[in-house]
């Protein structure tokens, strides 16, 4: 959670730039990680990374822009010569309203309301006056006004209540036990209502008081828009609209937003606008990277509108777009959380950070259908299908192995075939041979891109291909000023325990994965059913085909009531450590329990399985040396590999290696890319394959050889990896290279043996790396290289750096 302290720090020198960001015309597209495109449409403006939402000022001069992890309000006066002219600085801001004494502020797990009274003067100009902060406590998130009483209520997500507010006083008035996590608040009718994102129900109290009544909506109801006495929810894991009548309380109408018949879920419906006929709602798509126009005449999306990358809000305004012109227009401004991805790029990720953008546009029929086409195209709607089952090579046995935190570069910059970049080479030859001589043998990708910047979003891709809105929203929550008495709600798929960081050892965290929540030590635990999507992770799928599958290491698909989902936990191998790491566990010893278990029950046709500790852990004492974890990860490997190519799977087998994410020194060519290969009698010898791939490629390869069904959109759309196989099968035995590196500990006595998971301490490991494997006065030449790169230009390698 500490990136997200690292995004705050840069706010004081954007805050420079204030006056000086206007809006400009979109430019060249960008390219997700994934291989999809975004080419927002109309005017952009930059603002804070991982915005979220937005709202206009009450005389529609100003829209405020809300940045989760910039932890700021950015605040732009829109009209012909639209400009950000102001900047808030609201740690952990995470839901905003506006009020008639202004604009309020919940600001995440710090319990607080930050006010700001507005002031508008006849000039144009406005002023915002931070008054005293309401303290409620707890984790906050949608905040909103009763326009008839003044009172304030809202959602405290982790306490699972809805609370209302005197607002003079800060007093609670009422507070209302919800049946899930409240994210939306709002007043309807007579009563009080909010949607609850881990659920697939809103609640109401229909008088404001007394027990909630649940109104069904659809798989994680999230963001809302009232209309009058139409209330619609947007069901973020679903596909689809829901309007509710708010004197009845029942849903009248679906609007499902779906492109195909079967649609996966993963096009997360995020947020509504309606047009001020009340003919048109607009519909941010966060996974389409669009806004879907739909007819509320017959219910039928009309059109797509391309955006930047993941928008979460988009607003409504008719007026006149120059000044001299009084003409309405029908204007949507559309806020995407993610902008044109990470920047700097290329340069080192943990350097890197995302800019939202706010995108302002005119809407224009005439240009529907080029808009929707554009959509289409980005997303790879019109995805092939797979080859016939006998054009397929016969694969019976699938390895994934997940390693952690490397770019490509970083292990494979001495690859002289591959796109690569030697003066950025850390780990190379030396420390990795067996990676390099698997590589080298078989096919090595040199444009595969990692989904997650971060383990907390990293593992949801390996596992689901995905990570969705819920996991988006907490993992941009961070609980720094929590205290000890406040709850949790899940950031990662991990079940946390449920008041803050584990005070006990990591072995004892070792078997979290495979076992219900209330078996797991030191009650009570977070329930991380929520981040997972409603067709749950790949071995879900696989257990409903009836295809054998073996986890080691992971964590498994949990349900609401807290079970892991049937048929799941008797397939994970009891005592592979699990995906907390414990650093004391060698890699080497994860290998020999792997083969061990194989050995005992065999290969089953899908393993998952983790070999984490070249993660390192810096130059924390006691530790061993980050190039001591580094060369054990990379014998482990070897001896994998020996030894599944001496069973007589192997002419079957294939297996495939990357790291979980690209936290690293590094890359040349995008932040996001990160080494990985595949192994195998029937994949391509000496070959490196140029193709675009991420993690769902991963899964869609999976899936295309054993004939499952997609998860997701992500999986859905995403290439399968065939252009690595050969058509015939060239079988050889693998003998693991021995380590060239010895097993050296850090200077010093360990504090602890405890080290958080991308954590404060793992945002300096990249630079203790190079400083310690280049030394200390590489560092600042490595960081001004990597700084050159990103502005594009090129700078020849020091000689004693290849």
């Amino acid at each position: 959670m500490s990136r997200m302290r690292a995004a705050r720090s840069v706010r004081p020198a954007l805050f420079t730039l204030v006056g000086l960001i206007v809006m400009t015309a979109a430019g060249a597209p960008a390219m997700l990680p994934d291989g999809r495109s975004v080419t927002p449409s109309g005017f952009t403006i930059p603002v804070e990374n991982f915005a979220s939402s937005e709202l206009l000022s009450p005389d529609r001069s100003r829209l405020a822009v809300l940045s989760q992890a910039g932890g700021a309000i950015d605040v732009i006066t829109i009209g012909e010569h639209a400009m950000m002219s102001d900047r808030l600085s609201v740690p952990f801001a995470s839901g905003m309203a506006w009020t008639k004494d202004g604009l309020y502020v919940t600001r995440g797990y710090s319990g607080a309301i930050s006010r700001f009274a507005y002031h508008a003067d006849s000039k144009g100009g406005a002023t915002f006056a931070a008054r005293q902060d309401l303290q409620v406590g707890g984790l906050l998130n949608g905040i909103a006004e009763d326009p008839k009483t003044h009172r304030i209520v809202v959602a405290r997500t982790a306490n699972q209540d809805v609370e209302v507010l005197d607002e003079r006083t800060g007093s609670v008035r009422a507070r209302l036990a919800a049946s899930g996590q409240p994210f939306g608040v709002g007043f309807a009718g007579n009563g009080v209502f909010t949607t609850l994102y881990n659920s697939d129900h809103i609640d109401v109290w229909p008088t404001g008081a007394g027990s909630a009544r649940h109104v069904a909506t659809g798989p994680h109801p999230t963001k809302f828009l009232i209309d009058g006495r139409r209330l619609f929810v947007a069901n973020a894991d679903g596909h689809d609209v829901c309007e509710i009548d708010t004197n009845s309380w029942k849903v009248v109408r679906r609007f499902d937003l779906g492109v195909s018949f079967h649609q996966p879920p993963g096009q997360t419906p995020s947020s509504m606008a309606i047009s001020q006929d009340r003919k048109q709602l607009f519909v941010a798509e966060s996974g389409f990277n669009d806004v879907a126009v739909v007819d509320l005449a017959n219910g039928r999306s009309i059109a797509r509108i391309p955006t930047a990358w993941y928008p979460m809000d988009v607003i409504y305004l008719a007026a006149p777009t120059i000044d001299d012109d009084p003409r309405i227009k029908p204007q949507l401004f559309v806020l995407s959380a993610q902008g044109l991805g990470q920047q700097p790029d290329p340069g080192s990720e943990h350097d890197g950070t995302y800019t939202g953008i706010v995108q302002h546009l005119i809407v224009e029929p005439r240009r529907f259908a080029s808009w929707s086409a554009t959509v289409a195209r980005n997303d790879h709607f019109n995805v092939p299908p797979p080859p016939p089952a006998a054009a397929l090579p016969p694969i019976k046995h699938f390895v994934f192995i997940v390693k952690e935190n490397k770019q490509f570069d970083e292990v494979f910059g001495d690859e002289p075939r591959a796109d690569s970049d030697p003066t950025l080479l850390l780990y190379g030859r030396k420390y990795t041979p067996n990676a390099h001589a698997l590589a080298e043998r078989y096919t090595l990708m040199d444009n595969y891109m990692g989904d997650g910047d971060r383990s907390d979003f990293a593992h949801s891709w390996t596992t689901q291909g995905w990570a969705n809105d819920y996991l988006e929203r907490n993992v941009y929550s961070p609980d720094d000023l929590a205290n000890k008495s406040d709850p949790r709600v899940p950031g990662s798929i991990w079940p946390i325990y449920l008041y803050g960081e584990d005070a006990i050892p990591v072995a004892t965290m070792d078997f979290d994965w495979f076992q219900n929540l209330s078996a797991l030590p030191r009650q009570p635990r977070a329930n991380v059913s929520g981040v997972f999507g409603p067709h749950g992770e790949l071995i879900d799928e696989l257990s409903q085909r009836h295809i054998s599958f073996r986890v080691y290491g992971e964590q498994m698909t949990m349900q609401p009531d807290g079970r892991i989902a049937p048929g799941l936990s008797s397939h994970a191998a009891r005592n592979y450590p699990g995906a907390h790491i414990d650093f004391n566990v060698l890699d080497t010893h994860r290998a020999r329990l792997f083969l061990e278990d194989v050995r005992a029950h065999g290969l089953a046709q899908y393993s998952y399985l983790t070999l984490p500790t070249d993660h390192t852990s810096g130059t924390d004492p006691g530790f061993y040396t980050m190039g001591s974890y580094v060369s054990n990860n990379d014998l482990a490997l070897g001896q994998i590999i020996a030894g599944l190519s001496k069973r007589p799977e192997w002419r079957s087998t294939v297996v495939f290696v990357t790291t979980d994410d690209p936290q690293g020194t590094g890359d040349h060519v995008d932040s996001h890319r990160q080494p990985a290969f595949i192994i195998g009698p029937y994949v391509r010898h000496g070959y490196i394959d140029h193709t675009r791939y991420s993690h769902p490629s991963v899964l869609r390869t999976v899936e295309v050889l054993f004939g499952l069904k997609p998860l997701n959109i992500y999986d859905a759309m995403a290439t399968p990896m065939l252009s690595s196989f050969a058509r015939q099968p060239s079988i050889s035995q693998y003998q693991a290279i021995a380590s060239n590196v010895g097993m050296t500990r850090n200077p010093g006595k360990p504090v602890s043996m405890t080290f958080e998971l991308d954590g404060r301490d793992s945002l300096d490991i990249p630079n203790e790396e190079w400083a310690t494997i280049k030394g200390p006065s590489a560092l600042a030449a490595h960081l001004a290289y990597l700084r050159k790169l990103a502005a594009g230009r090129t700078v020849v390698a020091d000689a004693d750096d290849n």
